[in-house]
């Protein structure tokens, strides 16, 4: 039931109702629900409350020290001593491989945007979220915040084969800023109790009511 109360990104009637508004194919949409579901929630769990940046950070990060990890133990120039010492500062998270930044700045042309770290305009090595100085509704940042950390997911963790003739890639961010807040939302009214917010249904057409205005295919 979607009017008269909030329901999470997973339930059946959530996904539905997806469907009906945006159009993109269930399948996509039930898939999305899945990652959120086995990816993404496990982290931000424990992370949620510093962001969801830091939980797609962490993501990322472990896939790219599981991978160091092997390139360290298959090292043969290393001693054991060095090798040791290598798998210890990078187990313990010594560093980021993949930082995700966020700048308030002012003279944006859209609410936010991402800049990629390229290297050699290959593989992505962190990003910048560039968001509005003049932009005061905090409501409005978030989900446009969450709009550009789908650019961000889609590069580099989602495994969902996107179909770029049916859907431009604004669509499918448009779809992860719309899991994004209605699941923080949810967060925030059954497990703190802190904030409260709409129904879900108002919630749907609210949030993409304010991303047409500005991401149009």
């Amino acid at each position: 039931m979607l009017n008269g109360k909030s329901t999470s990104i997973y339930d059946k009637d959530f996904l539905k109702e997806v469907y009906e508004k945006t159009k993109i194919d269930i399948n996509i949409i039930n898939n999305l629900s899945e990652e959120f579901k086995n990816i993404l929630q496990p982290e931000i769990e424990d992370h949620y409350l510093s962001h969801l940046v830091s939980s797609i950070e962490t993501i990322i990060n472990k896939e790219k020290v599981n991978s160091f990890l092997k390139s360290i133990n298959k090292n043969l120039n290393l001693n054991e001593e060095d090798r040791r010492e290598l798998l210890n500062f990078v187990v313990n998270n010594k560093f980021r491989f993949y930082p995700i930044l966020l700048r308030k700045t002012k003279g944006l042309p859209l609410p936010a945007s991402v800049d990629f770290m390229w290297r050699d305009n290959i593989q992505s090595e962190g990003a910048i979220i560039y968001y509005s100085a003049e932009i005061t509704d905090k409501k409005q940042l978030r989900i446009f915040i969450a709009h550009e950390l789908g650019h961000i997911y889609f590069e580099t963790i989602s495994k969902i084969k996107r179909d770029n003739d049916k859907y431009s890639l604004e669509d499918y961010s448009n779809l992860f800023a719309l899991f994004t807040i209605i699941d923080k939302d949810n967060f925030y009214n059954y497990r703190c109790k802190e904030l409260t917010e709409e129904n879900t249904l108002t919630s749907i057409n609210s949030i993409l009511s304010i991303l047409s205005q500005v991401y149009r295919k």
